[in-house]
């Protein structure tokens, strides 16, 4: 006899029809009629995919697309996109609860997915997964931790929650989203795929700027300020692997990329950008294995060292302009009275370590504006941020949390370097050597824009040093660069998923495995 009851597949698309209706008739937009099936559907395949997939695709999606709160003068059609995925959903859905951004909200469903994928004994992703070492993990919920006191701390002392929010949203990034990234990637095997998103993005950005700057030249800078973070780490990247591994494969990229990438530097015009690109060269070449490569391009660099002594000298005595135009940018560094950006960061500096002075153990809280003992221009109408998030991000960090705080969320990047370059020394190939070298120069990139441009909670920092570490973290482990024992129960795990993972290859390879 036939059940004459209605099954679930009847009542979920009763469902979705009521949604769809309702969506149509609420907004009168009928195209809002299949957002809900198409929500449901994407949710369904997010569930079905290894967590790999979804992590990346968010990276390189926030690689290319605008950001509304760092962007050029020209707005591209992702703009809105960037309002949801970068800054707040509510700036895209007028509900004034959903203050966190959509890629947040994004991570916080897949690490959700990851803890429950974890509980249930089934295999987190279709690759062998890697734990990352647990001191790492400490570290984060340790940064973690001093951002959250922070918080409370100036809540208690009066500070202003309206401000505070966006004080905390950018300390917190680093250590959480690093955090989310060294749960949802699963391994080494994903070194690859990092790099060439990262590069590809680069020439997309260093490609758009160059086209901007043909047709609104002039502007101060044509796409955004933190794509210095995405120039500099793709350069560096790609001269890590000539270094590592000098093959006509590797002379060929650099050859056609690297002048790609050069000239969205030039166009972008940001000179914080030479100066991560140099530091980051200097991190990969110094701390690198040494190689008949690197012995031949250290003689020519210091058989060149009184030419270029030469250049800087006559170059600082003019104004800084045409074949000097590199020096006037070093200069413009250097000397603050060069020009007013220079003085405006110094003078800002100056207030940051009053404000330190103020409360030095653990600072003023969030939700408190720095101190002004030298009066700053006015600039609120514009950037109403500027008292509660400085360009001098590491100082503002500092004066808002203190010696204490300062130094508990610091020990993030210092332990990230760490963990990489104790990765380094047992690498099995070049590949891994890469990813490694790459950590600690991307944390420096990253460092040096947090002290100049605004750059503690920049996109493109975050997530090239949360991605590019927690798969330098892994290979480490693999290669068993920690002695530390894996509980019991986390082996078994691990070879359950192991198991998991075999078991769905074709017989050919498991043979081969």
């Amino acid at each position: 006899m036939v059940d004459s009851k209605p099954g679930l597949k009847f009542w979920a698309l009763a469902v979705f029809a009521g949604l769809a209706t309702a969506g149509m008739i609420l907004s009168g937009i009928p195209a809002l009629t299949v957002a809900p099936v198409l929500g449901i559907a994407f949710f369904w395949v997010v569930l079905k995919l290894p967590l790999r997939i979804p992590a990346l695709a968010l990276f390189a999606m926030a690689l290319v697309i605008d950001n509304p709160g760092d962007i050029g003068p020209v707005r591209g059609p992702t703009f809105t996109l960037g309002e949801f995925m970068l800054l707040q959903m509510k700036k895209v859905i007028p509900i004034g609860a959903l203050v966190l951004t959509g890629m947040d909200a994004s991570l916080i469903g897949l690490v959700a997915l990851h803890f429950y994928r974890r509980t249930k004994g089934k295999a987190v992703d279709s690759v062998p997964y890697v734990p990352v070492p647990p001191m790492l993990i400490r570290a984060y919920l340790l940064g973690i931790s001093a951002v959250i006191f922070a918080l409370l701390w100036g809540l208690v002392r009066g500070g202003d929650m309206q401000w505070a929010q966006w004080q905390l949203a950018q300390m917190l990034h680093m250590p959480w989203i690093a955090l989310a990234f060294a749960l949802l990637l699963p391994g080494p095997q994903v070194g690859p795929t990092l790099f060439k998103i990262v590069v590809v993005a680069a020439i997309f950005k260093a490609l758009l700027a160059y086209g901007i700057s043909k047709t609104d030249p002039g502007t101060e800078f044509m796409t955004s300020h933190q794509d210095s973070i995405l120039f500099a780490a793709a350069s560096t990247w790609l001269i890590a692997h000539l270094l590592e591994q000098p093959s006509k494969k590797f002379v060929i990229a650099n050859v056609l990329i690297q002048p790609v990438i050069l000239l969205g530097m030039v166009a972008n015009d940001r000179r914080l950008v030479w100066v991560e690109l140099a530091l980051g060269l200097a991190v990969v070449f110094l701390l690198g294995r040494w190689s008949w490569l690197k012995f031949r391009l250290l003689r020519l660099g210091i058989s060149a060292i009184p030419a270029v002594l030469a250049y800087v000298a006559v170059g600082w005595q003019t104004a800084g302009t045409g074949i000097f135009k590199p020096v006037g940018t070093l200069k413009s560094m250097a000397d603050s009275k060069s020009d007013g950006s220079s003085l405006w960061r110094d003078l800002e500096n100056y207030n940051l370590n009053a404000t330190l002075a103020t409360n030095p153990l653990t600072g003023t809280g969030l939700g408190h504006p720095f101190v002004q003992l030298v009066a700053l221009p006015d600039v609120t109408s514009v950037y109403p941020l500027e008292p509660y998030i400085p360009h001098n991000s590491m100082l503002g960090l500092w004066a808002y949390t203190g010696y204490i705080g300062f130094t508990t969320w610091w020990l993030v990047l210092v332990a990230m370097v760490y963990v990489s370059l104790r990765g380094y020394r047992v690498c099995r190939s070049p590949p891994e050597r890469v990813m490694t070298l790459m950590a600690p120069a991307v944390v420096m990139i990253y460092m040096l824009q947090a002290y100049g441009d605004v750059g503690l909670a920049a996109w493109h920092g975050v997530l090239i040093v949360a991605t590019t570490v927690a798969v330098a973290a892994k290979i480490a482990v693999l290669n068993g660069a920690f002695a530390e024992p894996v509980p019991a129960r986390q082996q078994t795990r691990l070879e359950a998923e192991h198991a998991v993972v075999a078991a769905r290859r074709p017989p050919n390879q498991q043979a081969d495995a």
